[in-house]
């Protein structure tokens, strides 16, 4: 239909300006978007014009544009709103504050990892930022995604340090050992002085890999406590996994949206016994009794 295809088409313009802007070049004028997009000038103009009047970008005062906050609104309703994120906030906050080590969750899409959550407790180490995209080879939940078909390898394999599995038979078989043991490492392979833990968030039902929780340690601390932290790791997925059955179900609506209004904090303090076993095996795959 001539319609859709118009809309479609605004779409994909509204998305070529959109992603121009980086942190390396958060701010455009119209004639380098026409020229980087290579289209008239006068139908950028309209296209920027429109998407500041809606806020998604903002005209600064010398007539350039910029990301609008409008978009970071969107951003936190759409973090907010997700069931992962939602239910798996609170978990992944009493494992960062337990361990002491910067934990998170990881989700997949359009082929990249896309960081959801993190949680750094003082004197952890900083990783990554809400909204991330780290590369997926060389990265724990990268691998976690690729073990299970959930995004593909695609071109060359960048090396980013020495550590970095560049061979694509080597990655491979390294990814079926991560698929059969449901935990994958990157032992310095994107970072030398990091060590990270990723374990799979599923949907109990279908056994369908839906994210994953991070964890991420100094190399010296992984060495001296690698088995408890994966351990750890291991147990916060399975709980979020379990926390996302009980959610699913008719008879837990209620309980799931008062669960779901409180803070990290709150949740903290709610579940604190039973998330004191994740170092352990007896409830690593449990909710709490209710």
């Amino acid at each position: 239909m001539p319609g859709r295809q118009t809309m479609l088409n605004t779409i994909r313009k509204v998305d070529s300006v959109l992603t121009l802007f980086t942190e390396l070049h958060p701010e455009w004028g119209v004639r380098e978007m026409a020229g980087e997009l290579g289209v008239p000038r006068s139908n950028v103009y309209e296209l920027v014009s429109s998407l500041a009047g809606i806020g998604l970008l903002e005209r600064t005062p010398d007539r350039r544009y910029r990301l609008g906050w409008r978009l970071l609104q969107l951003s936190d309703h759409l973090v907010k709103s997700t069931d992962v994120v939602r239910i798996g906030t609170g978990v992944v906050h009493q494992l960062a504050t337990q361990l002491g080590q910067t934990a998170g969750l990881a989700t997949w899409e359009s082929g990249q990892v896309l960081c959801l959550e993190q949680i750094e407790p003082r004197g952890s180490i900083p990783i990554a930022r809400v909204g991330d995209r780290p590369p997926v080879h060389s990265t724990a939940p990268g691998k976690i995604a690729l073990s299970h078909g959930i995004v593909d390898l695609e071109g060359t394999l960048e090396r980013f340090t020495p550590r970095t599995i560049t061979d694509e038979i080597l990655l491979r078989q390294q990814l079926s050992v991560v698929r059969r043991n449901d935990v994958a490492f990157d032992l310095g392979e994107t970072d030398p002085s990091v060590r990270c833990i990723a374990a799979p968030i599923r949907d109990t039902r279908s056994g369908v890999v839906l994210a994953a929780v991070t964890l991420c340690v100094a190399p010296t601390q992984f060495v001296r406590d690698g088995e408890r932290y994966t351990r750890s790791t291991i147990g916060a997925a399975r709980w979020i996994s379990a926390l996302l059955s009980s959610n699913n179900t008719a008879d837990s609506k209620t309980r799931s949206n008062r669960t779901a209004a409180r803070t990290p904090q709150q949740l903290h303090l709610s579940r604190r016994l039973p998330l004191l076993q994740f170092d352990g095996r007896r409830h690593a795959a449990q909710p709490p009794a209710k």
